[in-house]
């Protein structure tokens, strides 16, 4: 399982969704970051659809999306429910 987390450098809501990150893999979870205003981060959000800020998705070994939350930041416990 990979934690994928799409932020902008411009957006409001993104702060949160970075700290989760630096938490996450402090933890030892595995944690991708994009960028949606880089080619890699637009090329990554396009495959699962995303179209704002901050996105975090959970996904299986096959890359198959398993719970997303868009337009927010989940909790460090909603994250691990998952995992």
């Amino acid at each position: 399982m990979v934690v994928k987390i799409f932020t902008r450098p411009t957006c409001p809501k993104c702060p949160p969704a970075k700290t989760l990150a630096e938490k996450l893999k402090k933890q030892g979870i595995k944690v991708k970051m994009f960028n949606l205003d880089e080619v890699e981060g637009l090329t990554e959000g396009t495959l699962y659809g995303i179209m704002g800020t901050p996105t975090i998705l959970i996904v299986d070994d096959k890359d198959k999306e398993i719970v997303s939350w868009r337009g927010q930041t989940p909790t460090e416990a909603e994250i691990k429910k998952y995992l």
